[in-house]
């Protein structure tokens, strides 16, 4: 009886609990939560640099199409065609409008990019600060496991034959034998992949190839995912594409507050871009004055003028789509280089 009695009564056997502590099973929830929060900003900022890059080269369309109609407005003014010049120039207006629209979606979009990409770093940072705390604990609970399990095994070895029951024998000796298969699978356990673990290893898909999407279908794959529909063949202006790109600015503004800092030297040649298509603009209002008072001499140095400036608007136009790729290339490979594939 009092054998039994201190076999029931062991807290070595009380403590074999393979149920984790409450406390490391909230560790537990908080990195659940946490993962679900990390995966949600992972594919805000992917869309973000995705719809970025897709800003970018509809402002560079515009630029050409700008182009195509300042060479048609010239060619207009050349033939004597007033009417067609200043329908051509309304039309520049209008394409300009645009262009800065998009140019300024482009610039809040970034900042909020930024700013999201910083808030992802810090949610990867503290899941493995809770990751190792959680491995802490879980160590050291298994570590306790197997203590009071070695020490309960001990007090079933020197009671087993003292108790003078056969019955209580044969039950005990069965506990014996379950309580050293737990601990040979103690042993032979290996640490589990946690799931932030599965998150960063490469994924089994990376080797197949994967084949290339066009503009029309990355547009669209883009707008349905914020609630609407690309057409192809639609005109900037007024686009569907950037309303639902403003409508998703605005709910990414409501959470996150606009970073206003950005790199000086991309904010200088943005500033020195429309400074020069200010120019543009302006020698094509003279030049046009110049061809109504028949001034050969003033027209040829106009446009002469005007080439200039176009070139050197075009070169540095490509100078800041250059740099603008290289930055978004190493905020891609600093955030996500382990994770995902862009």
């Amino acid at each position: 009886s009092r054998t039994l009695q201190d076999l029931v009564t062991s807290e070595n056997r009380a403590r074999i609990s393979v149920c984790p502590p409450p406390s490391t099973l909230r560790l537990q929830e908080q990195e659940q939560v946490l993962n679900l929060s990390i995966k949600e900003a992972t594919a805000k900022v992917v869309m973000s640099q995705r719809l970025g890059s897709s800003l970018r080269r509809k402002v560079s369309e515009t630029d050409t199409q700008l182009l195509a109609l300042h060479e048609a407005k010239l060619a207009a003014i050349s033939g004597n065609d007033f009417s067609s010049a200043k329908e051509l120039k309304a039309e520049m207006k209008a394409v300009y409008l645009e262009r800065d629209r998009l140019e300024a979606l482009a610039k809040r979009l970034h900042s909020l990019s930024s700013g999201s990409s910083q808030e992802l770093a810090g949610m990867k940072e503290q899941r493995q600060q809770l990751r190792q705390e959680l491995e802490q604990r879980e160590a050291q609970h298994e570590r306790r496991l197997k203590e009071n399990t070695v020490k309960y095994v001990e007090l079933l070895e020197g009671r087993l034959h003292s108790c003078g029951c056969s019955g209580l024998e044969r039950i005990w000796e069965a506990d014996l034998e379950v309580c050293h298969l737990f601990l040979r699978g103690l042993q032979l356990r290996t640490p589990s992949c946690s799931e932030a673990d599965i998150e960063d290893l490469p994924s089994a898909h990376v080797g197949l190839p994967i084949p290339p999407c066009t503009k029309e279908e990355e547009d669209c794959a883009m707008l349905t995912a914020l609630g609407g529909r690309w057409c192809p063949e639609a005109n900037l202006q007024n686009s569907e594409f950037t309303k639902k790109l403003e409508e998703f600015l605005f709910c990414m503004e409501e959470n996150h507050a606009e970073d206003v800092c950005s790199e000086a030297e991309a904010a200088d040649l943005m500033e020195r871009c429309e400074l020069i298509s200010d120019r543009l603009m302006a020698l094509e209002d003279e030049l046009q004055t110049a061809l109504l008072k028949q001034d050969r001499a003033l027209t040829q140095s106009l446009e002469t003028e005007v080439q200039q400036v176009k070139s050197t608007l075009q070169a540095m136009l490509a100078q800041l789509k250059v740099e603008e790729e290289e930055e978004e290339e190493g905020e891609r490979k600093l955030y996500f280089k382990d994770s995902w594939d862009i």
